[in-house]
This record gives structure tokens, sequence and C-alpha cells, in this order.
């Protein structure tokens, strides 16, 4: 066999392109990584991703694996000459991470969480406060900021119904992180060693609802063999995708996730997927946020307005860009506002059915449709070839309680307006989006905003 003579990027380039991440297992942990080629690198990434390995030597880390070919099942150890073989391989999804047990002299094994720095002695007439039974943290989701006295020994987890309480949020759509990574429902102050006035940042963990993506080919024209690539920013992360097939999701560090499909679309809008030999509607995907980061002010004045972002982690609606509607009359304002923004039939059926339970939760909804030049911001969409005409429409809703109305009036008067004035907002091209002798491209979306 001839010598591989790619070089390591070379390598990681086209293992990442088409195989899934890597899920590692360490104790009762477990983490996804990318997957690298290179082995050092590959160790490094799971002294990061674990705590617990932090300070751990990596020579002292073991890679194995039970789904070695012909193993029976067996663990076996997966050494470094092996490993950039072994992690293109699709058969190897899960690793297991054990510690090296020198001959006669058995390792201390570290604890599932990193040990506190030692205590020093108190000099004469100091105190010291590291014996302290309790501490009080942080809890913030950058607007407000809550303190909460805590037991070192106490789940942070333990602290959620007071915190949604004061913040206004919903228990169980909220995510903590701490120093940048997320708190499991099982760790303590002192699993984290954490200190007194920690910062623990609270946030709301939304779902991005099915976006689904149409290619509708001239009608009179041939089949067209299409790529569809999506990248998503880093605010949010892909959590479904139809059709989809090994190491369909990417990470593009300088960006976000990314994914794609090789199609053939059909004049009748049928398409064939060919990683998957899957005839299908649509594309669909679907995203959850991201712990949203703080914000930071421009560095230097603009001479001309920057394009707006739309910021899924930040998702709102104000009285001065959405309409107000009582909820027995969303379908209805939907539909109309759908059809205004060239959604044909089935699409727009599909997306009021889609949303529909999740309105019906509310007495009265707010809802607006984002402008896709700043839709685009946060969701790349490239088709290759380029289509005539691409329509993207994304709406964010929430609910609107009675004690808020009388902040809401503008947007309860302009529900009264043509549902037209919809076009100019998200900036369509309606006519050119129904003309049939056209490559036309058409997605819609949505989010609850649920803070």
């Amino acid at each position: 066999m001839p010598k591989d003579t790619r070089t390591p990027s070379s390598r990681q380039s086209q293992l990442t392109s088409f195989l899934d991440p890597l899920v590692v297992v360490y104790l009762k942990r477990r983490v996804v990584i990318r997957r690298d080629a290179d082995y050092q690198s590959t160790l490094s990434t799971i002294k990061r991703s674990l705590r617990a390995l932090a300070h751990v030597p990596a020579s002292d880390i073991i890679i194995k694996s039970n789904t070695i070919p012909h193993q029976e099942g067996e663990y076996v150890d997966i050494s470094e000459d092996a490993w950039p073989d072994l992690v293109a391989r699709s058969y190897l999804r899960t690793v297991t991470v054990e510690l090296e047990e020198p001959i006669g002299h058995p390792v201390v094994r570290p604890p599932p969480f990193p040990l506190p720095a030692p205590i020093p002695r108190s000099l004469p007439g100091t105190t010291n406060n590291t014996h302290k039974p309790s501490l009080r943290l942080e809890f913030t989701d950058y607007a407000q900021t809550i303190h909460v006295n805590m037991k070192y020994n106490m789940r942070i987890a333990s602290a959620l119904p007071l915190v949604a309480e004061r913040l206004g949020k919903c228990r169980d759509s909220i995510r903590m992180t701490y120093e940048g990574s997320r708190i499991h429902d099982d760790e303590t102050a002192s699993m984290l060693n954490m200190e007194d006035g920690d910062v623990v940042y609270v946030s709301i963990e939304q779902v991005g609802g099915k976006p689904v993506i149409y290619l509708s080919p001239p009608s009179s024209g041939p089949a067209i063999d299409a790529t569809v690539e999506l990248e998503l920013s880093a605010p949010w992360s892909l959590s479904a995708l139809y059709p989809v097939r090994p190491g369909s999701i990417r990470t593009d560090s300088s960006y976000g996730q990314k994914t794609s499909w090789t199609v053939r679309a059909d004049p009748y809008g049928v398409l064939y997927d060919k990683a998957t030999e899957t005839e299908v509607s649509y594309l669909y995907w679907e995203a959850i946020t991201n712990p949203p980061r703080p914000l930071t002010p421009p560095a230097s004045p603009r001479s001309s307005p920057a394009l707006v972002e739309f910021d899924p982690s930040r998702a709102k609606l104000s009285s001065m860009d959405s309409v107000l509607l009582p909820v027995d009359k969303v379908p209805t304002y939907l539909d109309k506002a759908l059809a205004a923004l060239a959604l044909h039939t089935e699409a727009r059926t599909s997306f009021i059915t889609y949303w529909l339970p999740s309105i019906l939760k509310h007495e009265r909804v707010a809802l607006r449709f984002v402008p896709q030049a700043e839709y685009e911001q946060a969701a790349r969409l490239t088709v290759i070839p380029s289509p005539d005409v691409v329509t993207r429409v994304f709406m964010v809703f929430r609910g609107v309680s009675e004690r808020e109305m009388t902040e809401w009036e503008p947007a309860v008067e302009r529900a009264g307006e043509d549902v037209a004035f919809w076009k100019d907002v998200v900036g369509i091209d309606a006519s050119a989006a129904q003309d049939a002798s056209l490559f036309r491209v058409l997605e819609w979306g949505g989010m609850e905003v649920l803070f």
C-alpha cells in the first residue's frame, strides 16, 4: 500500500468533512470532541474538555475502544501510530479514556473533579477562610444579577428554582455555565473548585424550529443537480438534520457550525438526496441556542451603519417591530402574511400547523418576521448553482400577558394594517419568488422567545 503522504491538516480536513464528532467517555462523563488525526492534539482536547484530566500528564492517558473489528467487543488500547488511521473509520464513534498504571506502581487516579489547592497554614494573628462551609455565588443573565448563598457540597442545580423565579425565566429551559463550560445537574461548588464571589452565567436554551428548505427548478426545464450548504453563526448549534449522513455536521472555527446536502431537484419540487438515496420534499434543520456572549461596544464609532446581525441567543420583540394579536386571530393572520411573503399553500400549512401548539399556550401573541439580510448573517445559505431568487422567512414570537398590554399598543394597531408591509420588512421580491420559470429557493422557520 502506498504511504499516505498527506499532511495532518489535509487528513483532518477530509475526516471532519465526512464523519460525525467523536464521543469520549471518562468515568461517568461523556463529551463530544472534533475528530483530529493528530494524536497529541486529541489528548490536549480531551484534557481541556474533561476538567478531571486537566492536570494529568498526556503520557498517562490511554485511549481505548471496544469497536475495533475482529476483537469480539474487547477493549483495545489505541497507539499513537494507529490513531491517524483509526480515527477516520466510521466504526470508531466512541472511545474510553483510562489512566496508565505502571506495573507494580498503581497510579493515584484523580477524582472526577479538580482538587482544591493545598491549604496554606495561617500565620499567627491571621484567619483562613478556606474552611468556610458555604460560599456566595453570583447568578447573572447579563441584564440582572442575584446572589445566592450555597454550601460547597450542594448541587449548583439546586439553586435553579430561586434563580428562575428571581430572573423571571422558565426553569426547564435554563442553561448555566461556569468558566465557559456548562454546569451539569450533579456538579457541586466543591467539584468545580468554586470560590466565594464566582459568577455563574444563566441563559435560555431556545430552539430554531423546523427551518426547511425547498428547491424549485424552472417548471419547464430539466432537473438540477445542486449543493446546498448551511453555516450557522456561533450563537447557535445544529441539533437535528434530515436527510442526515455521517459527518454531515462540521465545525468551522472562524464562524460556527456548517452542514451540506448534495441533491437532485426535479421541476415538481421533489429532492433526491444523493448521500442517503432518499427522496424528500424539503431539507430540514433545527438548532439550539448557545449561552449568549457578553455584549461589548464597538472599539470606535462607525462612519456608516453596520449591518445588524440576528442573534438567536438574544432574539427579542418589541411593540415597535411586531404585531400583537389574540391567539384565535393568529392562524388567519399568519396565512395571509405568509401568502404575501410568497409561501405556497403546502409551506403555509406546514408553517402554521408546526407552530400552532406553541402559539395556543398563550392568550395573546406578539410576532415579527426577521429581515432576510439580518437572518443571513446568522445562518448563511449557499446554493450551487446559484438560484435566481432566494426567499428566507423566519418568524420570532412570544406570549404577552395582560399586565404588559399597555406597552404593546403600537403592535396592536399594526396588526390591523395590510399584511403586505411584511414584504418590505423581510426584503423579498414576491413576484420573482412565485415565477415558475425561475430557479427558486424558499426557506421558512421560526423561534419562540422564552424570556
